[in-house]
């Protein structure tokens, strides 16, 4: 049985529907979430600098970079996001999938692909100049890549992030290595 749904409001309403031969059953089934909306915690981000060459510039500096606590899987995501709505983590997990194996078809097609409230992906290359018209080519790129332009919401609330420092390194360069 298909189901046809749309959020209006906080609220889902589903309309299900069976047609039999010329004739339509309609029945409305109306579900209504406790619709918690979470409020995104933003904690404090710590940054850390080291000191480093830096080749551009021909000399060494203190370079400040974000630190990364850990890398989310999608098993814990998904898990997240089951406990956090009134969706089984089986429903989650397949609707995640779909949606992925669909970003990705889009992209790879050469669209630009937007997930509401985060922001938009779109492919790019970067391509070897040429001075002639015939010898433009496929083969002139040299790599591929994929930008991320946040949604405004994302920015808002990168803007309202907190940032505190730790300590300085002051023992480490090249690439924020120890000297030996």
């Amino acid at each position: 049985m298909p189901y046809l749904c749309t959020v209006i409001e906080k609220r889902r309403v589903c309309n299900a529907f069976e047609i039999a031969g010329l004739s339509a059953q309609l029945s409305v089934f109306r579900i209504i979430y406790s619709h918690r909306k979470k409020e995104t915690k933003m904690g404090k981000i710590s940054l850390k600098s080291n000191f480093q060459r830096i080749a551009v510039k021909d000399k060494s500096a203190f370079v400040t970079r974000v630190i990364t606590y850990s890398r989310i899987s999608s098993d814990e995501l998904i898990d997240s996001a089951a406990r956090n709505s009134a969706i089984s983590k089986g429903h989650v997990g397949a609707s995640c999938e779909a949606v992925m194996n669909e970003f990705q078809n889009y992209l790879l097609n050469g669209h630009s692909v937007e997930i509401p409230h985060l922001g938009t992906f779109r492919l790019s290359v970067c391509c070897k100049s040429v001075d002639k018209a015939e010898d433009v080519s496929a083969n002139n790129i040299y790599r591929k890549k994929v930008l991320f332009a946040p949604s405004p919401k994302l920015k808002r609330l990168l803007r309202s992030c907190s940032f505190e420092m730790q300590d300085v390194d002051e023992e480490t360069i090249d690439g924020g290595h120890t000297q030996a």
